[in-house]
């Protein structure tokens, strides 16, 4: 069975968050994608990556919101029972 891949638009609204959180999250190494990318020269001279055909695999996805799922007793340090 061929793994399903999932666009950073569709990653982002499966999680109720922007595409840059993902990309945050994927340059950060706590979600793993594979893609393209490639770097533009601004009208000003700055450099701006842009992230073409980035992918996400649907069970790397999974794992990740399994893994940042909050556990009972995970939040005793904010001094709540």
């Amino acid at each position: 069975m061929a793994d399903e891949w999932l666009k950073v638009a569709d990653v982002a609204a499966y999680l109720g968050v922007r595409r840059r959180t993902i990309y945050a999250l994927i340059d950060r190494g706590e979600l793993r994608a594979e893609g393209r990318s490639t770097t533009a020269i601004r009208a000003d001279g700055t450099l701006r990556q842009r992230r073409a055909d980035t992918r996400v695999r649907r069970a790397d996805l999974i794992a990740y919101v399994k893994a940042a799922r909050v556990r009972p007793g995970d939040l005793r340090h904010l001094g709540r029972a």
